[in-house]
């Protein structure tokens, strides 16, 4: 990622896969452009096969109890789901249709899963029957806590909300008022779990 972002600076024109081509053609001739492409192939065969493993694991965990045959690897269910994941996405490739949208909200959704995490990391590290009295956070380090985990909601918050707006075509005129509220819905959903920590 950081290759093409360093390429992609000698690109004058809109950034596209077919402009990165030609900057890395004109500065490095024909072999850049076919490392670029086996790159890119290779980008896309992991996805390909990370995404539907990653949907099955993860359907067993949900849906499986403990030593459930049927959702062992190569069994029916395990394989079933990572089937189904991997032909919608050859149906999107074969029919044409780009989800851009849907991979852009997903994005911002993971700008939240930071938070979440940290959310409950904040609760269980101040648990004395998880962590013991004597391990517990000190209130400086709770306080010190409080304020990073009230950043990353807020930085989380703010992307998702942009990308909500962009996507459902809303313009704002006063973005502050936008801060203002994601700022509010930070601190509160921190000072919930505060409030039962402090």
């Amino acid at each position: 990622s950081m290759a093409v972002l360093v390429v992609g600076t000698l690109v004058d024109e809109p950034f596209t896969f077919e402009s990165l081509v030609k900057a890395l053609a004109v500065k490095m001739g024909r072999s850049a452009v076919i490392i670029f492409g086996l790159g890119m192939l290779g980008a896309g065969f992991t996805s390909a096969v990370t995404a539907p493993l990653a949907s099955a694991i993860t359907a067993r965990d949900l849906f499986s109890d403990p030593g459930n045959k049927q959702w062992k690897k190569g069994a029916k269910w395990f394989s079933m789901v990572w089937m189904i994941v991997l032909l919608t996405g050859m149906g999107f490739g074969y029919a044409g249709i780009k989800p851009v949208p849907v991979i852009i909200l997903a994005h911002a959704f993971n700008g939240l899963i930071l938070p979440l995490v940290t959310l409950f990391l904040f609760y269980i590290i101040n648990d004395p029957s998880i962590m013991g009295k004597e391990n517990l956070n000190s209130p400086v380090s709770n306080v010190l806590m409080f304020l990073i985990n009230t950043i990353a909601w807020l930085l989380g918050a703010w992307q998702l909300l942009t990308v909500a707006l962009r996507l459902l075509n809303i313009h704002t005129e006063s973005p502050s008022d936008l801060i203002l509220w994601v700022l509010l819905f930070s601190v509160i959903l921190n000072g919930i779990i505060s409030g039962k920590i402090l």
